[in-house]
This record gives structure tokens, sequence and C-alpha cells, in this order.
């Protein structure tokens, strides 16, 4: 999933379905490969607005930041684990 904003038309037009607040759940039918350098742009717009966000919230909370940033840590580390 990638969070997108001006590129939400474009993922609409290759058929896909942004959700609530701009998120996308980029799935391809077997075989079928997105136009080239999309996932890419994709990815980096999405860590753009979520960088952007996590700044502002670590401004206006910082200890929900911190809290919310261990959560984090902890799933990605449960995750790796497997």
């Amino acid at each position: 999933m990638v969070k997108l904003d001006a590129s939400i038309a474009e993922a609409k037009k290759l058929g896909l379905k942004p959700g609530a607040n701009g998120w996308v759940k980029a799935v391809f039918a077997r075989g079928v490969a997105p136009p080239k350098g999309v996932l890419e742009r994709w990815i980096a717009e999405s860590h753009a607005l979520m960088s952007a966000a996590e700044e502002e919230e670590e401004l206006l909370d910082p200890i929900e930041a911190r809290r919310r940033n261990l959560l984090r840590a902890k799933h990605l580390s449960a995750m790796l684990e497997g």
C-alpha cells in the first residue's frame, strides 16, 4: 500500500481504487506489470507524504509520536523474525 496525493488520478487510470485519505493498494494481475517507473514514483511520493505527517505529529505531540515509533519498530521486528 502506498499513500498518494498527486498521483491518485494516475492510479485510477490504472484501474486501482484509492481508499480513505489517499491510500492505494497496488495489486496487478499476474503477468501484468505497471508502466515503467510508476511504483518507484509512488513509493517516493508515499514516503514524502508520510515523512511530512510524522514531522508534524512530532511537533504537535512528541510523546505520542515516540510511542507510535516504538510500536512500529516492535511490529517490524516481529515481522522480520517471522
